[in-house]
């Protein structure tokens, strides 16, 4: 096989395990007219972010300028309502701050060797997938913070031309569902959305609507819990729970115990899924919460309950600290006030 498809193949597979990591949703090689788009991103407002990739050696000028003017044409090409303001260079290889910042009037974010470093500095196989593909060594090579999050939930309003606060969006989208079965799949796909944006930097792999018990039943959104301090790694050691199963109740009451019982169906420490959390819009009744604090003292395992105003009070906190342990400290909060609430 040529050697220069070859790395290609194993760039396209890295870049692919990077966006699952980072759980963010792609295309790969999107056809648009005589053109095909590397990737394909789908930013937090349902915008696109059009990715060009290039390998780059010494820092090579003239490699650069044909990445960002292939990127502009694929902009002059896409439907201009579908666009994100930002599109994305993926650069294997370095370039100096000088020539990004120049490149940011245009709108394009450069993303070079140092910042892919930074976005999978936690995940080692990634780290080791990057240093066994790449033709040089990047031994001395730091990791260089990049916001992502920053232009992947740009929201641009033609009235004002002004961004407009993501976390009030979200806020706005949570009140206006409508309570009941006609909101339902509206409620499980805004709160996969939120859970996504609050507890990216430790959860990922998402999956949704997934059959199990030989499709009996169904469960509404999974994460992976990622390897690094605080919260979640502490739920993971405790309960050796490595996936959060979580469930979205749009009911226009307090859900029941027997809703809490359907859900504890889901958990099993053989499948390490012993930890579920369960959202709905007005909260639990009392019945089902001493069934919550019964299913963790007799079987071990933790149903955690958030209703519409947890979801909306953790997204007014991240807006004012933007801090992303903030939501976190939220759960955990909760956690600990369960606890102390659960009888011997």
């Amino acid at each position: 096989m040529n050697m220069f498809v070859f790395f290609f193949q194993q760039v396209d597979d890295f870049i692919e395990k990077m966006f699952q990591y980072l759980s963010i949703e792609y295309k790969k090689e999107l056809r648009i007219k005589n053109k095909i788009i590397d990737f394909v991103l789908k930013s937090a407002n349902n915008l696109d972010i059009l990715v060009e990739i290039k390998e780059v050696k010494n820092n090579s000028k003239n490699t650069i300028i044909s990445a960002i003017n292939q990127l502009k044409s694929y902009r002059e090409i896409y439907p201009k309502e579908k666009l994100n303001k930002y599109s994305f260079v993926i650069i294997f290889g370095s370039v100096d701050e000088q020539q990004k910042d120049y490149y940011k009037k245009d709108n394009i974010i450069i993303i070079d060797i140092a910042n892919i470093m930074y976005l999978i500095k936690n995940n080692q196989d990634l780290l080791e997938q990057l240093k066994n593909m790449l033709t040089f060594s990047i031994i001395d090579y730091v990791p260089q913070k990049i916001d992502l999050e920053k232009y992947m939930n740009y929201v641009e309003n033609p009235e004002k031309e002004k961004c407009i606060n993501i976390e009030d969006k979200y806020i706005n989208e949570i009140k206006n569902i409508k309570k009941g079965k006609e909101g339902s799949k509206e409620f499980e796909k805004i709160g996969e959305k939120v859970l996504k944006y609050l507890f990216g930097d430790y959860i990922y792999g998402w999956k949704s609507q997934i059959n199990c018990d030989n499709n009996l039943h169904r469960i509404d959104l999974l994460g992976k819990v990622k390897q690094q301090d605080g919260f979640w790694k502490m739920l993971y050691e405790i309960y050796k729970s490595r996936y959060i199963i979580f469930e979205f109740k749009n009911y226009n009451s307090k859900i029941t115990q027997d809703q809490i019982e359907t859900t504890n169906k889901y958990l099993n420490k053989n499948t390490l899924r012993t930890v579920a959390i369960v959202i709905s819009r007005e909260g639990i009744n009392k019945n089902a919460k001493s069934i919550c604090k019964g299913i963790l003292r007799d079987q071990g395992q933790l149903i955690l309950t958030l209703n519409e105003n947890d979801l909306i009070t953790m997204l007014k906190n991240k807006k004012e600290n933007q801090d992303k342990d903030i939501p976190s400290e939220y759960i955990e909060k909760l956690f600990d006030d369960f606890l102390l609430g659960v009888e011997k």
